[in-house]
């Protein structure tokens, strides 16, 4: 049996049974006391030989599997994308926004000073 690693499904299998009738020499039946065998021989006669094999399934289901191996990679992928396209959208939002506090404190700072020394003249 061919097995997909992944998932376990099976792929291909060979499927054989064999049914065999045990004679022995018997004292009840005449027929079969009349077997060239020995009093402790056996003959094993096989009656059935069955065979089915699957060689390959059917194509709709190699897309269908081939779609759901990959299906979990491309969300993975896309999730990563997405992630770190907000993680740097917030990071540009953080630092602009302590610039501009920054410069807020800084050009507060400016006038503040213009202030006293004017007033100290």
């Amino acid at each position: 049996m061919d097995i997909q690693p992944t998932m376990g499904l099976g792929l291909s299998a060979n499927i054989r049974l064999q049914m065999n009738l045990m004679i022995e020499k018997s004292a009840l039946l005449a027929k079969l006391g009349n077997l060239p065998l020995s009093a402790d021989e056996n003959l094993l006669v096989p009656i059935m030989w069955f065979d089915d094999s699957i060689e390959r399934p059917p194509t709709d289901l190699l897309i269908l599997l081939g779609d759901a191996l990959s299906t979990g990679d491309k969300i993975s992928r896309g999730v990563l994308i997405f992630s770190s396209l907000l993680l740097f959208i917030q990071i540009l939002l953080c630092s602009s926004y302590l610039l501009w506090k920054k410069s807020k404190v800084e050009s507060c700072d400016v006038k503040e000073m213009y202030v006293i020394k004017v007033e100290n003249n």
